[in-house]
């Protein structure tokens, strides 16, 4: 694990420079995963989850949602029993410097501690949901707008083809609700609640449909007002590299395993940690 003590605020940094999506490399010479300066992963060794959890922990750090610990990770049971999905991002010299986990409603999800009202009337209206959670990128990062859309770009992609879920739910500052409501159109759900889980901060609860997703991603019209999307900077546009991002994410999200000997040394500390 190479990561440096950087600047990290979240995803505040990379959501204030973001006017238009930044295009992704083309370049038919790298891999899927692969963009410029840096590459996106399925976390599904022990490792990478190490390294997601450290970038999680410095960045809620200085945002005073954790304190100082000589465990300097942030996890919670599901990010090692084998139910969620970690994207982790790294630089070209294997610094973590984003991260995403997609949690799905197994067995609730970490917003139900906000939220649980709201989200039980979606079930039972038949929604299957799947969470967006630590969503945190390095603001020294230099591309991070290339990496916030890649991020947002792959973690749908692990809703609809892995998980089959319906919606997707992002419990968020209400200070970013405009990115995702004007930039991903996210549907508001709720008026603004304190989250026990990051000492009371502000949150509200946004959704997006998977079949609004998938609109945008196949059908966005060629127009200016479209162009500020984010779905306007997505490779998936292009059947063909949709199909190998979707062998990509079965491939490696098929290979995960719950982590045993991290879930029985990280047991006790689970009910004092941070989502």
């Amino acid at each position: 694990m190479k990561n440096k003590l950087t600047n990290i605020s979240s995803i505040s940094s990379a959501i204030r420079s973001f006017n238009l999506p930044s295009v992704v490399s083309s370049d038919e010479s790298k891999k899927i995963n692969e963009y410029d300066g840096f590459r996106i992963e399925i976390a599904n060794t022990i490792p990478q989850l190490m390294d997601a959890a450290n970038l999680a922990y410095r960045g809620y750090l200085k945002k005073g949602f954790v304190s100082k610990s000589e465990l300097p990770f942030v996890f919670k049971e599901w990010d090692v029993s084998g139910i969620s999905v970690c994207l982790v991002a790294y630089d070209d010299e294997h610094n973590c410097v984003g991260t995403m986990t997609i949690v799905p409603d197994f067995e609730n999800l970490p917003v139900d501690v906000t939220f649980s009202d709201e989200l039980n009337d979606l079930r039972s209206k038949g929604h299957n949901l799947c969470e967006f959670t630590r969503f945190i990128i390095d603001e020294n990062f230099r591309n991070q707008k290339c990496l916030l859309t890649a991020l947002m770009e792959w973690s749908p992609l692990v809703v609809e083809f892995y998980f089959h879920g319906t919606d997707i739910i992002v419990e968020v500052n209400p200070r970013h609700k405009g990115f995702y409501t004007k930039k991903l159109l996210f549907k508001t759900e709720t008026g603004i609640k304190n989250c026990p889980l990051v000492n009371d901060a502000p949150a509200v609860l946004l959704r997006l449909s998977v079949n609004n997703f998938k609109e945008q991603r196949s059908n966005l019209p060629d127009d200016a007002t479209c162009k500020r999307l984010v779905y306007s900077a997505f490779i998936s546009k292009d059947k063909s590299k949709l199909d190998n991002m979707i062998k990509y994410v079965l491939k490696h999200a098929n290979k995960i395993q719950p982590q045993l000997s991290l879930l029985n040394y990280l047991a006790p500390t689970f009910k004092s940690k941070v989502s």
